[in-house]
């Protein structure tokens, strides 16, 4: 979509003899929506490998200890995590 609308935009210059020309502002509010978008899908993808390291941690520290109480911990960060 993004590079559609950059054609689009490509398009829509220099002048009002351009095809497009009369949808300028809307091609460029897109371009601009699909740029962010973009971006917070990064974002959210490096916060969920993020999380699945944190719950892979936990896991492996259960498994090193017998203690409840550090049990009961390690549970409740996992389930905060997810």
């Amino acid at each position: 979509m993004l590079k559609t609308n950059e054609e689009m935009k490509y398009g829509s210059e220099p002048d009002d003899t351009a095809d497009y020309w009369h949808e300028r502002d809307r091609i460029g509010q897109n371009i601009r929506n699909l740029v962010n978008a973009k971006n917070k899908l990064h974002d959210i993808g490096e916060t969920i490998n993020q999380k699945e390291s944190d719950v892979k941690t936990q896991i492996a520290k259960s498994k090193k200890t017998g203690d409840n109480d550090t049990l009961t911990k390690i549970e409740n960060g996992i389930l905060t995590e997810r």
